[in-house]
């Protein structure tokens, strides 16, 4: 059962590109796939994934970590394997709105993109 749902979004109304620098976040509370909730949480620049991910030591209490499932038009296949191990799911996707991108991933009819191919938003290909 999906219970948070964190969709990047720097500039605050599309979604955005490189989850690794974004320090926008949309987190969508959901309780029996029906969204109840939706904040903006800001990291700071010590918080954005590039660097969590980078740092030598990870706080596993990072905000994006308490999420089940991460939207973003770009992030490498290392953020994902990372997000992973704390058990989000990571989804690279062309939709750029939102709320339509939630509501097409609790429809089971969000386009998923493979990671490996060229991806609309970016990425820095961190491995």
């Amino acid at each position: 059962m999906i219970n948070t749902i964190a969709v990047t979004c720097q500039n605050l109304k599309e979604v955005s590109g490189h989850a690794g620098t974004c320090q926008n976040y949309l987190i969508y509370t959901l309780i029996d796939n029906i969204v109840v909730d939706k904040k903006l949480r800001a990291l700071s620049r010590d918080e954005i994934l590039h660097n969590t991910f980078h740092s030598p030591i990870e706080n596993p209490d990072h905000p994006i970590f308490k999420a089940d499932i991460l939207l973003t038009g770009g992030i490498g296949m290392g953020g994902i394997n990372r997000l992973k191990m704390y058990q989000v799911d990571t989804f690279i996707i062309a939709e750029t709105d939102p709320d339509e991108a939630v509501e097409k991933l609790l429809r089971n009819v969000l386009e998923v993109l493979n990671p490996n191919d060229k991806q609309p938003a970016g990425s820095c290909g961190c491995s």
